[in-house]
């Protein structure tokens, strides 16, 4: 499964619909980022206030019919259903301040295009940490607390160049219990996210804690 995220960019306010899709995965990769040849709407489309906060669901919609054809292994590979549609309003200044991806996003692909539609593709299973990071670059918190979610948007920070919600992440993390099992899953992040400044302390402590765990067994 894959999610779409449809951003227009009407004087910095950045209305964002995700689309639920029924599709193979080839079809969808996670390399196609930018997609600008979605049609124009109207500028003035969800900017009534460019500093609100992130609205996870101002808009839904189904379309029951779509959903119905997801047996046809043909349509599965070229014509993803929308299942459900989701409208955030967001403001473009803060997301550009707070991430390098975004500011890019923003002052690159608008500004040197009359397209004000930009589509940006992830895998289902990231839109809950991408929601949380949403709100994290508005309100400084998360309101995950166990390892797992926070590990899941640690990685959607990384994705999104958001050192400063990497930094909580990893912080939070490293103040949690640890065990062996959390440990060497720490360590074993992609690399990516292993070489990033805000998450040395977390595999310091976690290169830390096996070492006096292994050498107490061993005593």
């Amino acid at each position: 499964h894959c999610v779409c995220l449809f951003a227009v960019l009407p004087n910095y306010c950045l209305v964002v619909t995700i689309c639920f899709t029924v599709l193979d995965l080839t079809a969808c990769p996670e390399e196609q980022i930018l997609n600008c040849n979605q049609p124009d709407m109207d500028d003035g489309a969800g900017c009534e206030n460019p500093d609100e906060e992130v609205d996870a669901m101002s808009e839904e919609s189904r379309s029951g019919d779509e959903a119905g054809n997801s047996n046809d292994s043909s349509w599965i590979t070229d014509c993803p259903a929308v299942l459900r549609v989701k409208t955030l309003h967001i403001s473009s200044p803060i997301l550009a301040a707070k991430s390098p991806f975004f500011y890019k996003l923003f002052s690159n692909g608008m500004r040197e295009s009359e397209q004000r539609h930009v589509t940006l593709t992830i895998n289902a299973s990231e839109e809950v940490a991408l929601m949380e990071l949403l709100n994290f670059m508005y309100i400084n918190t998360l309101s995950v607390t166990t390892a797992p979610a926070l590990l899941d948007v640690l990685m959607a920070a990384d994705k999104y160049e958001v050192a400063s919600c990497m930094r909580y992440c990893s912080r939070l993390l490293r103040n949690m219990p640890m065990t062996p099992e959390s440990a060497l899953h720490y360590l074993e992040l992609p690399s990516s996210v292993l070489i990033g400044e805000a998450v040395q302390p977390l595999t310091d402590t976690a290169k830390q804690y096996l070492a006096a765990y292994y050498k107490d067994i061993t005593k």
